[in-house]
């Protein structure tokens, strides 16, 4: 038998109409994660340069957002006070989904109405 790693994908909805979309479409190859990734939305595109070499590891960027680990986000914090950048960041909290196969995050996009 051969395990397969999910898929981690970030939505901006809450949990609770995740979990909706998933019993109401039957979908059983995916898990949304009740704890949220905090997402950090930086206004000046530097800031990201300089957040992306002062965190350990690999760190995620969509646009202007940043999303990391949990040890990352803490380095994440650390770095916007050292660089007092807290009036050129704002927080967002977004939904981790895992998906198993792609015809489940096919379907949970479509009914977000996001495109395929």
């Amino acid at each position: 038998m051969k395990n397969r790693t999910p898929k981690l994908v970030t939505y901006g909805c809450a949990y609770d109409k995740a979990v909706d979309i998933v019993c109401d479409r039957g979908l059983l190859h995916c898990e949304p994660l009740p704890e949220p990734f905090h997402g950090f939305c930086f206004a000046d595109e530097r800031d990201l340069t300089y957040v992306a070499t002062a965190v350990a590891g690999e760190v995620e960027f969509y646009d202007n957002v940043v999303i990391g680990t949990p040890k990352q986000q803490a380095q994440i914090e650390e770095f916007i006070e050292l660089i007092e950048a807290e009036a050129r960041v704002e927080r967002v909290d977004l939904l981790g989904v895992l998906f198993w196969n792609a015809v489940d995050e096919t379907i949970f996009n479509e009914a977000l109405g996001l495109p395929a």
